[in-house]
């Protein structure tokens, strides 16, 4: 998507969740503090939570996300319709995404 203001979002958008994206660069240790960061690019988009991990609809084949989402006998029985349905029905959540990437010194 293209980028945008991330207060002018927030304006025009004011019913969507907001979703800091944190660079692993900012948080290096595991120590109980916090770290400084700089306001990277936003935008809107639609993310799911997969076991550990955050994916953003259309970044992922919709098969291999679907192959990790369901059991193997699922999937195999599957036709592409049908996973492709299937993976437009997930339970995305749209929201403002914003990245805090390292700070700007």
């Amino acid at each position: 998507m293209k980028d945008n203001s991330f207060i002018q979002l927030i304006k025009d958008n004011p019913e969507l969740p907001i979703l800091p994206m944190v660079s692993y660069e900012i948080a290096a240790e595991d120590c109980p503090t916090y770290w400084g960061g700089s306001w990277g690019k936003s935008n809107i988009e639609e993310y799911l939570i997969v076991g550990e991990r955050i994916t953003y609809m259309g970044n992922d084949d919709p098969a291999e996300l679907m192959e990790e989402i369901l059991s193997i006998d699922e999937f195999d029985q599957m036709t592409d319709d049908e996973i492709l349905l299937a993976y437009e029905a997930l339970p995305w959540i749209k929201a403002i995404i914003v990245y805090i990437e390292l700070p700007e010194v």
